[in-house]
């Protein structure tokens, strides 16, 4: 008899293989979207662990792996977004970078 979660596991160990796959050809190709993707995936496969331990009526366990999940996702969203802005307009992103960072008049 086939476990309601086990569909979770699968895809927690092909979230983990992917992850590991696009992680070496990122880390050889020196690419920063496929690592960031590879951020996604790990954060996917926190997911699929928790709804996994929900599954198993470990609800602590579940809901700490969930909030796992959501904090890498919206790191690995918040470091897209500044990449992606970084490669589209980096006149301007650098000028919004320039603006944030506190300047000391020099004294004499």
């Amino acid at each position: 008899m086939k476990q309601s979660y086990e569909k979770f596991i699968r895809l927690e160990l092909l979230a983990l293989s992917l992850m590991l796959i696009i992680g070496i050809i990122a880390l050889v190709k020196k690419s920063t979207f496929l690592i960031l993707f590879c951020l996604f995936l790990l954060g996917f496969s926190l997911l699929f662990e928790g709804l996994k331990k929900y599954h198993t009526y470990e609800q602590m366990e579940a809901v700490k792996h969930m909030v796992k999940a959501i904090m890498v996702v919206m790191f690995a969203i918040y470091l897209l977004f500044s990449n992606l802005l970084m490669s589209f307009f980096p006149t301007t992103a650098l000028k919004m970078l320039h603006n944030r960072i506190p300047h000391q008049e020099p004294s004499n």
